[in-house]
């Protein structure tokens, strides 16, 4: 009892549980919908009332703050009119405030809205859910290329691309993709998985409708010819399926390894068969995993130790592209070797604490599964694409994942001292 009005004291409006979860759920799906992408500020003041600023005294808070001051303070020495940008400012301020909600995560009520895998499966999925609510209404009611085309879609919020007419208007095709695959994955995760989402109480009706919008995201990754989906479904499937295998060669079940293996195949083949001639089936096909975004990592890191205070970003890489396709490594190229460093250091914390959620044992088996697939991905993303430049809301979702991951470890060392 003293630890939930611990939880609760920084809001009088929150007076239960409950009412966190919601007030959460709908934060959370409202950002990712992106109809409020050019209004940062208004997440900012709502999360005032989610925040408990008590858990910012963490060690690892201090490297975010670092992260943060060194990327404005080099920003600022660049162009000093980054003061006077409100929405920049706004989406820094919530890159930090996403994490600290990951902080302030409820994690140990249990008893919130179901179960606590339920309660963590919707606050890492839910941004990714309203995403899937804008593209569906835009897919149905824009006008859009039928098919699709690799180009991208027309949406229904506002985007650099429609307000400054690039592209057409049309957002391109490798930001939607951030999104697309976090709900594609989902659906090897719920067809090996479906006993447990049923322990931990989701109804056939949450697992139909999560199917239904993982489906249509594959629908959609595979008309825009989006690899990325492609791949990282057939990796998730493994992975999981790997897991499996192991649990069921513990317990020298070899009728359902072979059957697991059989599944495998015939998901694959059923994939195949769906997908073939799709524009996604064909550049995997003709190209492969070749990709010149690759050749870029080097000169982006020439470009970082040419410019190691910052001010590489107009530099050209190849063929009018200034992007290095590397989270990483765009950082370090547009505002040099301490940022990057700060973020390298950031992303070592994240990975201590995957390794470490993995090893506790107090934490269940699907919540390790749902962090790790939703771990796996981003980090993917990150290394193929430059998501602190082309979608900051999308970069304050890792901050968000990171704060939870902390605090989930946090939570599992209390019970394991008690």
């Amino acid at each position: 009892m003293q630890k939930m009005q611990s939880l609760f004291k920084f809001s009088s409006f929150i007076t239960s549980s409950s009412q966190y979860f919601i007030l959460l759920i709908v934060f959370l799906f409202f950002m990712g919908t992106h109809l409020l992408d050019y209004y940062p500020w208004v997440f900012v003041v709502l999360a005032l009332f989610i925040v408990n600023w008590t858990q910012m005294r963490k060690w690892e808070t201090m490297l975010l703050v670092g992260f943060i001051l060194s990327t404005f303070v080099t920003w600022y020495f660049l162009d000093n009119s980054i003061i006077s940008n409100t929405r920049l400012l706004g989406q820094f301020a919530l890159i930090f405030v996403m994490y600290m909600i990951g902080l302030s995560m409820p994690i140990n009520q249990s008893n919130i809205h179901g179960t606590l895998e339920k309660n963590l499966f919707y606050f890492l999925f839910i941004f990714f859910i309203g995403y899937m609510f804008s593209l569906t209404y835009s897919y149905i009611f824009i006008e859009q290329d039928n098919p699709l085309t690799d180009l991208g879609m027309h949406m229904c919020f506002q985007n650099e691309y429609k307000r400054t007419q690039v592209n057409g208007g049309l957002l391109v095709s490798t930001i939607i993709t951030y999104y697309l695959t976090f709900m594609a994955i989902l659906l090897p995760f719920i067809l090996l998985f479906f006993k447990n989402f049923q322990k931990n109480r989701f109804s056939y009706l949450e697992l139909i409708f999560l199917s239904g919008l993982s489906l249509f995201s594959i629908f959609l990754a595979a008309e825009m010819g989006r690899r990325t989906t492609m791949v990282l479904i057939v990796v998730i499937l493994s992975y999981l399926l790997l897991f499996k295998i192991i649990e069921h060669v513990k317990k020298i079940n070899l009728k359902m390894i072979f059957f697991i293996l059989i599944l495998f195949l015939v998901i694959l083949g059923l994939g195949y068969y769906f997908l073939e001639g799709t524009e996604a089936v064909n550049r995997l096909i003709s190209r492969g995993f070749q990709d010149r975004r690759f050749g870029l990592w080097i000169k982006g890191i020439q470009v970082m130790f040419d410019y190691p205070f910052g001010g590489g970003y107009n530099i050209v890489l190849s063929n009018f592209t200034k992007l290095a396709h590397n989270t990483w490594i765009d950082v370090g190229k547009d505002l040099g070797v301490i940022p990057f460093i700060f973020f390298i250091l950031l992303s070592g914390v994240f990975v201590y604490h995957i390794l470490h959620m993995l090893f506790n044992k107090e934490i269940s088996i699907f919540i390790k599964q749902t962090v790790m697939i939703a771990s796996i991905t981003l980090f993917t993303i990150l290394m193929i694409e430059p998501i602190f430049n082309s979608d900051k809301t999308f970069f304050s979702y890792t901050m968000f994942l990171l704060g939870t991951l902390i605090t989930l470890n946090n939570t599992a060392k209390e019970k394991q001292i008690r």
